[in-house]
């Protein structure tokens, strides 16, 4: 969904007003939580060239679809979805269902949150403004 903004602010407000309507949208675009047979070691994020991927969370399941470009954003220092993940298997935690779909709106949140960086960087010709 495209919003139909003339300035950053509007981006923004349109933004929060889309999110407060419509909280689970794009849920056609999570990443598919999957099981398989037992697999090799390997990365945890797989892609083979592709715009989305599998992150592996062990040996059997993994996510899939996860966009390549939300796989690697960074938040102060830190790769998101992998981060999150890897607290997670520090604390021995094992992923629950809420667990599950609280990482594909991650997902889904990040992937906007690109979106909307490349919208506004659009309607900035430079920095500082003039």
């Amino acid at each position: 969904m495209k919003f139909a903004c003339r300035s950053p602010q509007g981006v923004g407000r349109a933004h929060a007003r889309h999110r407060r309507l419509f909280p689970e949208t794009r849920r056609q675009e999570c990443p598919r939580h999957q099981k398989e047979r037992k697999r090799k070691s390997g990365q945890t994020f797989l892609s083979a060239n592709q715009p989305t991927g599998r992150v592996w969370i062990n040996k059997t399941q993994y996510f899939e679809g996860v966009p390549k470009q939300v796989w690697e954003f960074h938040i102060g220092g830190y790769q998101v979805c992998e981060k999150w993940l890897k607290d997670r298997k520090k604390a021995g935690r094992k992923l629950s269902a809420d667990d599950i779909e609280h990482y594909q709106k991650i997902v889904v949140a990040l992937n906007e949150t690109i979106r909307l960086m490349r919208e506004i960087d659009d309607l900035i010709p430079r920095w500082p403004l003039p």
